[in-house]
């Protein structure tokens, strides 16, 4: 197009309706999200004993996640020796930061091994991230007010808003799939943690709907989550947005303006530029559900792969003296799955599709090896600190370690009874809705008391169960 020459009538600038001038009122999304972070009280104690856990899950996982150097050299101050007064102190480590800077490195410990707790709607994410922005910012706001003569916040209140932010970030996801838009689900995280962090602060209602109105401005592509360019973003992507949620709430306490119609302005806003128009659904009024019905984890791996590393631990003890003899190994699993788990292609890796639409297959036709995690703990062993204070960070993750150890060697003495592996190839379970909530407590089930856990399809749960 030459310089100075007009508008193309095939450009969607050009074709566009007139759009008005006048500044609209808040979208109900931001009003509910408001209302519910301002007026709604916790009063289930077993919610409360929940959260507790959760928490627990949280940090048990963050700690471990100090082994790895990957992880370590993105904690810590950008300039090396800053010094903040009265700063949130990074759990399991020295660093006193800026809330913001110690959300980012609290949220990169919780992600990092993909260890801590997941929901499954729609959209699948991981509530649990929320609490990097929420812990960091807690500390910081009890250090302050101890300066001040004033009391601290009481880990209660802490509780109370992780719940919300779960049910925030839950509530959306139940019936809206954010990847069908090219969207990453941080986003999710970003405003769920910035409505409750801008409550922490003390923002009236009209704050809170300005600071989740920039929350929701903000939408990463998700393409690191899928090969070819998956990377290690996918580890630190919640954490940011963890570090810029702490920003905008305390933006919004210093006056910043919002963006009312953020989701339904014509034409730029998040529903039309994103999902051709659709509007968000909601299956239900924010309450305390989805905390409720979130799933801990088994291993550190995503939760569609849970009960294949599960597998990988039974059959290891039978098996690891006969590596060189395996030839092949096949997985049948969903489409679905696949596109989850199945990241990048390596040397003498391929797949092929079956017969069927819904699977396919994966082939190893070089040496076989299992790529089975470091840590093992099941979701009632990481919890065992469940009166849960800062202080017990470390013997939390003393007792985690502690248990893994007796884990291992149980499942060691149960390898060798003649019930412990089926040599036939284990069927694909198949799950109605009598049994779907069995399968959001764990994402797999056992055929019985004594058989192996097996490969099972990954069944999405009905709404009924959501």
């Amino acid at each position: 197009m030459k310089q100075g020459s007009p508008i193309s009538n095939t450009s969607p600038i050009a074709t566009r309706s007139p759009i008005s001038n006048v500044r609209p009122g808040p979208d109900q999304v931001l009003l509910d999200i408001a209302d519910y972070v301002l007026d709604y009280r916790v009063a289930s104690d077993s919610t409360v004993a929940t959260a507790r856990l959760c928490l627990t899950d949280a940090l048990a996982g963050a700690l471990d996640a100090l082994d790895f150097p990957e992880c370590t050299r993105l904690l810590g101050p950008l300039v090396p020796g800053t010094v903040v007064p009265h700063g949130a102190r990074v759990p399991g480590t020295r660093y006193e930061l800026d809330p913001s800077t110690a959300a980012f490195s609290f949220g990169c410990m919780i992600r990092w091994l993909d260890f801590n707790d997941q929901f499954s709607g729609k959209q699948g994410s991981h509530p649990s991230d929320t609490l990097a922005g929420i812990l960091m910012l807690a500390d910081h706001l009890s250090r302050q007010r101890q300066a001040n003569g004033r009391a601290p916040l009481l880990m209660r209140e802490v509780l109370d808003d992780l719940i919300k932010a779960y049910e925030i970030q839950g509530g959306v996801a139940l019936e809206n799939d954010l990847e069908a838009g090219g969207v990453d689900h941080n986003l999710l995280t970003r405003v769920a943690t910035t409505a409750v962090l801008a409550r922490m602060l003390g923002a009236t209602r009209d704050q809170v709907v300005n600071a989740v109105s920039n929350a929701w401005m903000d939408c990463s592509p998700v393409l690191y989550r899928h090969a070819p360019n998956t990377g290690w973003r996918k580890s630190w992507a919640c954490a940011d947005a963890s570090s810029e949620a702490v920003r905008l709430a305390m933006m919004a306490l210093k006056g910043e303006m919002g963006y009312p119609s953020v989701l339904t302005a014509q034409f730029f806003g998040l529903y039309d530029a994103r999902f051709s128009g659709s509007a968000f659904k909601f299956q239900r009024p924010y309450g305390e559900y989805i905390i409720q019905h979130s799933t801990f984890k088994f291993v550190p791996a995503g939760a569609h792969g849970q009960s294949a590393v599960e597998c990988a631990f039974r059959l290891h003890p039978l098996v690891k003296e006969r590596i060189e003899d395996i030839e092949r190994i096949d997985l049948y699993t969903h489409a679905y799955l696949l596109d989850v788990m199945h990241k990048t292609l390596r040397s003498g890796f391929s797949t092929a599709s079956s017969s069927r639409a819904t699977s396919k297959t994966i082939s190893l036709r070089t040496r076989a090896s299992t790529a089975c995690a470091k840590r093992w703990c099941s979701p009632r062993m990481r919890a065992t600190a469940a009166s849960f204070s800062i202080r017990r960070c470390a013997r939390a993750r003393m007792r985690c370690r502690s248990a893994s150890r007796t884990a291992r060697a149980r499942r060691k003495s149960k390898s060798n009874s003649p019930s412990g592996i089926s040599a036939a190839a284990p069927k694909p379970l198949r799950y109605c809705e009598r049994n779907s909530r069995q399968v959001c407590a764990g994402g797999f089930q056992r055929s019985n008391r004594n058989a192996s856990w097996m490969f099972a399809t990954h069944h999405r749960c009905s709404t009924a169960c959501r």
